[in-house]
């Protein structure tokens, strides 16, 4: 495996800290030579770290005499004392690092800004005001990675796939049923999860006056049949969190709108929290809110044990404060494989549709015998009765048993329901499978390549070898695992590498071309011989011999036959493959402008939300106040522009007119000067003079940096693209 070069950075840290540890060595044992009365002195114990260094490490260290003698005598070290004015302890930062390890295990993988953020967040917890505005600084964090280079290391992340056929593969199964029997198990000290402690939960959006199609009856021959709703299409999210043991959790309701209306307050009978952003959805700020309120409403029933939540993978699940609320607390956060929540999630798989239904039935019958429509004043009250309907103890169980969590059942997840990742597999799934001995040698090419990848490429073949005899004993496989090791090795270092190295495969590296050889027709070459009646024992040996080598070889020839024509086949369904990858890539070369707005809206029971909204709303009026004055400046700029064009167009027209007016005086000055010369007098008046010219007016100032220009450039093109700001936020109560 070939190894990136140190940079001058990380190459300095390793070298002082590999300085660092061996003068502690020789402090070490210089004091002990000098408490058991050794007469070896400093310099004979420095030469015997320096030797023992470089042959345990195999690199050469040069320790100071001073040093050591000062180390020994309990001097601080230089790192010591940078450590000191550190913004985090030893302590922090390894929390930060297992944090950040999680994270990646995860899924969710921090890049430097989010880093950087939770970082400030820790140093403006612990520090106050004292801590900077700007945070710990640009280049901090890649000196944190250099500080923990052996625990972390940054990467080039790669996208899941969004569609949910790629997501539900084996390999997510697989992945996923560990992690959650680990987390079901628990260690020694913490034992298993009781049902009561297993939780699942999700939003789901519902609109005012549309619910889901239902058949109903009308009179024959209509080709549609109207049903009369209000038809407003206004979302409302619902946070929905059941229990295995068949309970539920109070929902959390969001409403769209830019502020808290004081007639939203109404009948309640779930006790839900009530909420409201721009958008009507969820964000990472409601997610805090929200797990605040479920340790709430489930702390007491845990009594201490520790708690399993089920999530999807939103932003807002995975937050630093949302984690670190989740971790103080014991509640353990299990993501769900990207975009398969229809086949893990026991919400998606059973509640929410009979929700809609509910949710369609119970509105429908409001708006019929109550003549008003359903809308924010009354929402709560009306959808209380789809969710206790909905929601029933039956309904909740079989959630958590068809998605094998309660009872733990990986096999609930069947082959079938995994069929359609098979287009997208990482496993070789060609339309041809195939024949055997082609599969068995593969699978031994691909079993090397895997232990090299691990890390282990002398790992003996023969069980794998074995286990493929046991599975088809016909079948012939090399018994020497060097062949293996060599065919992989060869293929390493030919045009075909990358389908032995760990690089994900791109359009460009084309597999190798197949060149199809010319096959003769099928005919029996020797059919004189064979007719002829033998006249001895060893003709009729011969004959027979000879019918049989033809029969191989016609039956050989055929074999290769089928196996050219399955290969370029094969070859053509890589080839349409190829062109699908390369498109691919060209769609994702494409630049996708995605605003990234943060309106910031809350669940109105969070405790620290008013003190927020006024900060937030300084933050808007500062920069509407900003934006403004950029604007008022540009307005300004353009009118004084032209208010200077006009100006000196009138100008340069009357120093136009002015040299005009000199020109002619000069010139009728020069025939009186003539006149004069040759009346032999002096000319009847002086030589003119242009006389001093108007000078340009100073063109106007502008006033905007070339940062507050493209800041105007970007409120423009949002504006364009949004067609408003998305900056907003409401108030937060609690509605009970």
């Amino acid at each position: 495996m070939t190894r990136h070069a140190r940079s001058k950075a990380k190459a300095k840290t390793e070298d002082s800290e590999l300085h660092e540890e061996w003068t502690n060595i020789a402090a070490q044992r210089y004091n002990q030579a000098r408490t058991s009365g050794q007469k070896s002195g400093a310099r004979t114990i420095i030469r015997e770290v320096e030797k023992e260094c470089l042959e345990r490490t195999k690199k050469r260290v040069r320790l100071s005499k001073t040093t050591v003698i000062a180390r020994a005598n309990g001097r601080e070290s230089i790192q010591q004392f940078n450590a000191s004015k550190a913004w985090l302890s030893s302590g922090e930062e390894d929390t930060v690092v297992a944090f950040a390890i999680d994270s990646a295990l995860r899924g969710f993988p921090l890049n430097h800004r989010r880093l950087k953020e939770h970082v400030d967040e820790i140093c403006r917890a612990r520090y106050g005001a004292k801590f900077p505005e700007d945070g710990v600084g640009k280049e901090w964090t890649h000196r944190f990675l250099i500080r923990h280079s052996k625990e972390l290391h940054p990467y080039w992340s790669h996208a899941l796939d969004n569609a949910r056929a790629r997501a539900v593969n084996p390999n997510n199964k697989d992945a996923y049923f560990a992690l959650l029997k680990n987390v079901l198990e628990g260690d020694e000290s913490e034992g298993p999860l009781a049902p009561d402690c297993i939780y699942g939960m999700d939003e789901t959006g519902l609109q005012e006056g549309v619910g889901v199609s239902e058949r109903v009856i009308g009179p024959a021959g209509q080709k549609v049949q109207y049903q009369q709703r209000s038809g407003e299409r206004e979302n409302i999210t619902i946070i929905v969190t059941i229990c295995a043991d068949g309970s539920t959790t109070p929902p959390a309701v969001i409403y769209k709108g830019d502020a808290y209306q004081s007639n939203w307050k109404q009948d309640n009978p779930l006790n839900a929290s009530l909420g409201y952003s721009k958008k009507g959805y969820t964000d990472g700020g409601i997610g805090i809110e929200w797990i605040k309120q479920f340790d709430k409403h489930t702390k007491a029933k845990a009594r201490g044990r520790r708690r399993l939540l089920l999530v999807d993978g939103h932003a807002s699940h995975y937050t630093y404060g949302f984690l670190d609320y989740a971790r103080r607390n014991r509640i353990h956060v299990l993501c769900y494989p990207s975009h398969s929540t229809h086949i893990f999630q026991g919400l998606d798989v059973v509640i929410f549709s009979v929700l809609k239904r509910q949710w369609t039935r119970v509105r429908d019958e409001f708006e019929r015998t109550k003549g008003v429509r359903v809308n924010k004043t009354n929402f709560l009250a009306v959808y209380a009765e789809a969710h206790q309907a909905a929601l029933t103890e039956s309904n909740i169980k079989a959630a958590f048993r068809k998605t094998g969590v309660v009872p733990f059942n990986p096999d609930i997840i069947t082959s079938e329901m995994m069929t359609p990742s098979l287009e997208t597999s990482t496993q070789g799934s060609l339309p041809l499978p195939p024949t055997s001995p082609v599969r068995t040698i593969t699978q031994l090419l691909m079993d090397e390549v895997g232990r090299r990848l691990q890390g282990h490429p002398d790992t003996d073949l023969d069980d794998i070898i074995m286990h493929h005899d046991s599975q088809n004993e016909l079948t012939p496989t090399p018994r020497t695992p060097t062949r293996v090791q060599q065919a992989v090795t060869a293929l390493a270092s030919s045009s075909a590498h990358f389908l032995v190295s760990p690089t994900p495969v791109s359009s460009a590296m084309t597999p190798p071309q197949y060149h199809p050889s010319m096959i003769s027709p099928s005919k029996r070459r020797y059919r004189r011989l064979l007719d002829r009646t033998p006249s001895t024992i060893l003709e009729e040996e011969l004959q027979k011999a000879l019918d049989e080598s033809e029969h191989r070889d016609l039956s050989r020839k055929r074999s290769l036959m089928e196996m050219q024509a399955a290969t370029v086949l094969q070859g053509l369904y890589v080839n349409r493959v190829q062109e699908k990858l390369q498109a691919k890539e060209e769609k994702g070369t494409r630049k996708k402008r995605k605003l990234l707005t943060d309106g910031l809206p809350r669940l109105l029971d969070g405790d620290e939300f008013f003190q927020k909204v006024t900060e937030h709303e300084a933050v808007l009026q500062r920069e509407k106040a900003e934006k403004d004055a950029r604007k008022a400046e540009r307005d300004r700029y353009a009118a004084a522009i032209d208010e200077w064009t006009k100006q000196e167009q009138q100008r340069k027209e009357r120093v136009a007119e002015k040299r005009r007016q000199y020109r002619a005086a000069i010139e009728e000055w020069e025939r009186e000067k003539g006149r004069a010369k040759q009346e032999g007098r002096r000319a009847g008046w002086g030589k003119p003079k242009l006389g001093k010219i108007e000078p340009q007016l100073p063109k106007p100032k502008y006033a905007l940096t070339k940062a507050a220009e493209a800041d105007e450039e970007r409120d423009e093109d949002e504006e364009d693209e949004d067609g408003q700001s998305d900056g907003e936020m409401g108030s937060d109560n609690d509605v009970n």
